[in-house]
């Protein structure tokens, strides 16, 4: 189960000993490696015989590696052992489409119910990368893109559009930085954005030249077509009627062969059909 940013991770294992019965230790240590590849060594507690847990205040966003080490002489009585397990840590800003509310009303849990709270965030961000894998940028972010242009060509494709230029940003593009020592710094206010498609020209037709560049940009939609959420709800639908082991036509009355398979999930037909709409999926938007 992920963990959100600056949430407490409880950490638990139990120790036996040769003979496969729950034993104490002469001494247990657990270490976690953060993302960064700090560490962190938080006291671990007996609970019942045998078994041990330890708390750790996230610190960082990414995967975290827990290392559980038992030392002693072994045998009958002394538990001695190893383990490696790991656990994530979300990003502190929001990253899905639909909130956790909107997607337990989707799949019809009542919001005082939490006992599928972890699985139910999984699937709504899995249905959200899907949906702008196809529709292009909804959640509102900022990006950094390295870009290899090097003077061949006139036009810079950003990867998520459509761009959003935030009130009070001067430019529809937030920083244009030269990688190598010899590249051309360009003036934003020169560059001309097309916030649909996501390419950059400057205003005298002038290339990128002596690339790479990294593009710093906000992407994103600040609102949300109707289309696209009724989309995400149907995907999520789709996909915790397989989790709640749906067959055929499943409970949310899908027929088992209502799904086109593309980038590897499992997607109604009637949601691809929703993200057809204006400036998803269709010729004036994003493909």
């Amino acid at each position: 189960m992920p963990y959100d940013l600056g949430g407490v991770a409880a950490l638990s294992w139990s120790v036996i000993d040769t003979t496969g019965a729950p034993a104490a230790p002469g001494a247990i240590t657990v270490t976690v490696t953060l993302p960064d590849g700090s560490t962190a060594t938080p006291t671990p507690m007996a609970t019942v015989f045998g078994s041990y847990q330890a708390f750790f205040q996230t610190t960082q966003a990414g995967r975290h590696t827990v290392r559980w080490l038992a030392t002693g002489t072994p045998g009958p009585g002394v538990g001695v052992g190893a383990m490696v397990d790991s656990f994530d840590v979300e990003p502190g800003l929001a990253g899905t489409i639909l909130s956790l509310a909107d997607a337990k009303d989707t799949v019809n849990i009542a919001q005082s119910d939490t006992t599928f709270d972890a699985r139910i965030r999984g699937y709504n961000a899995a249905t959200t990368a899907i949906v702008e894998k196809l529709a292009g940028a909804v959640v509102v972010r900022q990006v950094t893109e390295r870009h290899l242009e090097s003077g061949a060509s006139e036009i810079l494709m950003l990867r998520r559009a459509p761009v959003f230029q935030p009130v009070g940003q001067p430019y529809p593009v937030i920083s244009i930085t030269p990688v190598l020592t010899y590249g051309l710094v360009y003036d934003l206010s020169l560059i001309t954005v097309d916030p649909v498609r996501g390419t950059l020209r400057h205003v005298a037709g002038l290339p990128f030249w002596n690339g790479p560049y990294d593009v710093t940009y906000t992407c994103g939609r600040p609102i949300v077509p109707d289309n696209v959420l009724t989309a995400c709800r149907v995907i999520l639908r789709h996909l915790w009627s397989l989790e709640r082991g749906g067959n055929g036509a499943n409970s949310q009355g899908y027929a088992a062969d209502d799904t086109v398979m593309l980038y590897g999930y499992a997607i109604p037909n009637r949601a691809i059909e929703l993200l057809d709409g204006p400036g998803t999926r269709d010729p004036g938007g994003i493909a």
